[in-house]
């Protein structure tokens, strides 16, 4: 035996018999609350059909996450009805979208400035700075040099060296005063030599002045990889002597570390979706990101994307009857990656990624991997591919969405 509820919802979506429609009739004209009850329904079904373009937002999926965290976010902030439009979070996600960068901007460099000042990146205490036309870096020795005793000789016959000489040679190898801790009498220099880097160091003693120059290669230089076994070679002598050495270059001005990205994504998902997107928008598929090169070897940024993810659940409608929702609403997903740089030659390198946020959906997870390439000072392309996942909760059923794609675009290396 039906109920009222299902007896209303069957006469609107018009599946009532017609003994069963002049029964509901007869009751209408006697019962107030039914007569109520009947405008109740027709108003939501109004008022869904007039707008078609709706986000049904997971149920308390961002509240869970929140719960997790430890902490309740305001109550505006939370998903408690079952049908919302995304324009709802859209002027505090545009918020986000400047207080998000500008806090992690600050943090950035609070952090960074803090590692310089406590020199937690290198155990080197000998510090000079070296200006070239391109870029600022530091040439860091460490405190301890040199390291070895052994020195050869190259490209010289041993008869022709005095003893003076190969006593001399053996003082560069030994003597730890040759690298003062302190560079006021001492000078640097560099200049380009090919697809080399010369960098020219001079001691000026009170008794001698001597110098010494070696050449590193470019893309070397621009990978800032540890380096070691240097070539220097003593002007003053008529040999050379080979010390082994171990420094390392950086750069030396931390906004060089900083840099915007702009990618355009494609994306197709595991899912043939069987609705369009909630709406379109000008930015959709468009990421904005701020990285930040906390090493050699290591970024970290900041991204924001407007997507749509096609999301395939079972839940209830406003008065509790069971449907199959498919939507694919556009979210707004801010959140971070840590990539890895490995340099292939000068130019051209491999980024693998990891990336994590969170949308008025849920929780975002992701990898790929990008290649870019350096196409003028401080400009580079980047091309990648990416795996992503959402992960969202609806009537505390856990779902997931997931895609893949290949995105491409600019990187600007802040100067």
């Amino acid at each position: 035996m039906k109920d009222e509820n299902e007896i209303l919802l069957d006469f609107i979506d018009g599946n009532l018999s017609i003994e069963e429609e002049q029964t509901l009739f007869y009751e209408l004209t006697v019962n107030d609350e039914l007569r109520q009850k009947l405008k109740d329904l027709m108003a939501i079904e109004q008022t869904v059909s007039a707008n078609p373009s709706f986000y049904a937002p997971t149920v308390n999926s961002t509240k869970a996450i929140f719960s997790q965290l430890g902490f309740t976010p305001p109550q505006t902030l939370i998903t408690t009805a079952s049908v919302l439009k995304v324009s709802t979070f859209m002027p505090f996600l545009k918020s986000l979208n400047f207080i998000l960068p500008t806090l992690s901007l600050l943090l950035l460099s609070g952090v960074s400035y803090y590692a310089l000042e406590n020199n937690i990146f290198s155990s080197t205490d000998v510090l000079r700075e070296l200006t070239s036309e391109k870029t600022k870096r530091e040439i860091m020795f460490e405190s301890n040099l040199p390291i070895t005793e052994q020195y050869e000789l190259a490209e010289t016959n041993e008869s022709s060296i005095n003893s003076k000489s190969i006593e001399a040679t053996k003082k560069l190898a030994k003597d730890e005063s040759i690298f003062p801790q302190n560079l006021v009498n001492n000078s640097f220099d560099s200049q380009e030599q090919g697809s080399n880097e010369r960098f020219s160091f001079t001691n000026n003693n009170d008794s001698s002045s001597s110098s010494y120059t070696f050449d590193i290669s470019k893309s070397e230089l621009m990978s800032n990889k540890d380096l070691s076994t240097l070539q220097f070679k003593n002007d003053n002598f008529s040999s050379i002597a080979f010390v082994e050495e171990s420094f390392s270059i950086k750069d030396y001005n931390i906004y060089n570390r900083f840099s915007i990205v702009i990618l355009k994504n494609h994306y197709a998902h595991t899912i043939k979706p069987t609705v369009e997107p909630s709406k379109n928008h000008d930015l959709r598929d468009i990421s904005f990101s701020l990285r930040f090169k906390f090493n050699s070897d290591w970024s970290i940024g900041v991204f924001a994307l407007n997507e749509a993810y096609f999301q395939k659940f079972d839940g209830f409608d406003e008065v509790g009857r069971k449907i199959d929702y498919e939507q694919q609403p556009l979210l707004q997903t801010i959140g971070t990656q840590i990539q890895y740089n490995y340099f292939i030659t000068e130019n051209l390198a491999v980024h693998p990624k990891i990336l994590a946020g969170l949308n008025e959906g849920g929780f975002v997870a992701g990898i790929g991997t990008s290649m870019s390439y350096n196409i003028y000072s401080g400009i580079s392309f980047e091309f990648g591919v990416e795996l992503k996942r959402l992960f969202f909760r609806h009537n505390a059923e856990n779902f997931g969405s997931t895609k893949y794609g290949l995105n491409y675009g600019i990187i600007y290396n802040i100067r």
